[in-house]
């Protein structure tokens, strides 16, 4: 995947420079947040903007391919988070993995 710097740094400034699962700010952790498909590219995703967030590397493998999880704590398929719900704001679910 190619994305530009620029593209890097606007998903960096909406993530508020945190993992968009854990929400662990990269300044922390000491590791760069890796870029994340939201639908993965293996089941169609592209590398457009709407389809990409940040993640730190734990949770983009533990994500891995997934598209909907069973969340223990509601015993139904949920997306795994984030959801963004819009360009400025995402939505963390509870319990996803």
């Amino acid at each position: 995947m190619s994305v530009n710097k620029s593209l890097r740094h606007r998903l960096a400034v909406q993530a508020r420079y945190r993992c968009g699962y854990c929400q662990m700010l990269e300044s922390v952790s000491g590791i760069p947040l890796t870029l994340e498909h939201l639908i993965p590219q293996a089941k169609g995703g592209s590398d457009d903007e709407e389809n990409l967030w940040l993640s730190c590397r734990l949770c983009n493998e533990a994500k891995g391919i997934l598209t909907e999880i069973f969340d223990s704590s509601t015993n139904e398929c949920v997306w795994p988070a984030p959801i963004r719900l819009n360009r400025r704001r995402f939505c963390v679910l509870r319990g996803a993995w």
